[in-house]
């Protein structure tokens, strides 16, 4: 087909289209704007609306803490009153703990008869009584004494026969021992 238009009329319907591309262009442009002014409006006010919820909850959260501090000076109270009762404990000496101490010093064929303690025998001679089978066992309690680090000043008061009774255990250990024995004071018995 042979085009019969002038050249400047083929010129101006060139340019209406170019215009026309160009037109759609533009619109095309203005409408992703106002679609990304959209968004931008939508995300603001959400924003604005989570800001707006935080702060209240964040009020919420101040009075229920001003109401809560009673419990929290208790909390706090409970909690040096706890730290003052572990001192206490903590500086305490338990006589279970003595004994087992002392009965493990105590050797095999040993029995300890008596033991007299109170807060006052720390730091004080301690006079024990106990029956064993021989002079060598008697020996071997006060050896035991000597070297334990609990006590010190550890001496026999008497070392002989139980003549006097004629009781079961006085059979078996026929030999008295009678030490005194200073404690070195208060502290671990393990």
């Amino acid at each position: 087909m042979i085009n019969l238009l002038p050249m400047e009329r083929k010129r101006d319907f060139r340019a209406a289209r170019t215009n026309i591309i160009l037109l759609r262009y533009n619109l095309m442009t203005i409408a992703a704007i106002a679609i990304l002014a959209a968004f931008c409006l939508a995300f603001y006010a959400i924003l604005h609306t989570n800001q707006a919820k935080a702060f209240s909850t964040a009020d919420d959260n101040n009075k229920k803490v001003a109401s809560l501090s009673g419990v929290q000076q208790a909390a706090n109270d409970y909690r040096s009153d706890l730290t003052y009762a572990k001192a206490i404990i903590g500086n305490s000496t338990s006589y279970t703990d003595v004994v087992i101490a002392i009965t493990k010093l105590m050797p095999d064929g040993a029995i300890l008869d008596s033991l007299n303690l109170s807060s006052t025998s720390f730091g004080q001679q301690t006079q024990f009584q106990a029956h064993v089978k021989s002079y060598a066992v008697g020996e071997q309690v006060k050896q035991n004494f000597q070297s334990s680090k609990l006590y010190s000043n550890v001496y026999f008061n008497t070392l002989g026969y139980d003549l006097g009774s004629k009781t079961p255990i006085s059979i078996q250990y026929p030999v008295v021992v009678s030490m005194s024995a200073k404690f070195n004071g208060q502290g671990s018995f393990q």
